[in-house]
């Protein structure tokens, strides 16, 4: 039996999903002449109330910069990474 989409997608582990949703975004901004900065920024407000800060490798690893600090967080800090590099 052929796998659907859907099956595809339950399977693919994090990463690949967060590229996929980059690839996605990017082809959503060119058709509606949009800016991909733009399109993914507006992402991840919906996603987290005026996040701050924000990893690289997963747009949905989100921190508003008060409370407890996640755990990507500190240990990007931890390993010699600057804050400023995290800002959105």
């Amino acid at each position: 039996m052929a796998m659907t989409h859907r099956e595809n997608i339950d399977q693919m582990p994090l990463q690949d999903l967060n590229k996929l949703l980059k690839e996605i975004d990017k082809k959503i901004a060119k058709r509606e002449d949009l800016d991909y900065r733009f399109l993914n920024g507006l992402r991840r407000m919906i996603y987290h109330k005026y996040g701050k800060y924000a990893t690289h490798n997963n747009s949905l690893e989100v921190w508003c910069g008060q409370g407890r600090r996640p755990k990507w967080f500190r240990e990007y800090i931890a390993a010699g990474g600057d804050a400023k590099d995290l800002l959105i």
